[in-house]
């Protein structure tokens, strides 16, 4: 079988916890390629590349339906399957990251002018007698 790792040193090579793989195995996403005798899960250097891409697909910011839709055509060797869907999903996630900054820049925009504001009026409002005027000035 090649070079064959424990869960825990595979889990130790990339600096993640034996339970993400035991998790990700339990949701079908990382299958290891055999058990040894004494039942422990044996891993190779496929599985290994497979983690990997699981990795990065989540660093990508695609959830763990999206990366099963991709693993099933890649474990049936479909690559132009794979190629055509990993497009299409980090083609979304570009758009979806668009929207958030476009929402962002929206957001800071008025947060500036909000605090333009703010500033001018606080020269004017102070603390009287009976308390702090902010809440009922509409601070927020």
């Amino acid at each position: 079988m090649g070079n064959q790792l424990k869960i825990g040193e595979l889990a130790g090579e990339l600096s993640l916890n034996p339970r993400t793989l035991r998790y990700y195995e339990s949701i079908g996403l990382l299958v290891p390629s055999g058990r040894a005798a004494n039942g422990y899960r044996i891993y190779t250097e496929k599985d290994k590349s497979t983690l990997q891409f699981i990795l990065r697909a989540k660093r990508f910011g695609l959830s763990l339906e999206e990366i099963r839709l991709l693993l099933a055509p890649a474990h049936q060797g479909l690559c132009e399957t794979v190629q055509n869907q990993t497009r299409e999903f980090l083609s979304r996630k570009i758009d979806d990251i668009d929207q958030r900054i476009d929402d962002l820049q929206l957001l800071k925009k008025d947060l500036l002018q909000f605090l333009k504001e703010f500033e001018r009026e606080k020269v004017k409002s102070h603390e009287t007698s009976s308390g702090c005027r902010c809440l009922s000035q509409g601070v927020l």
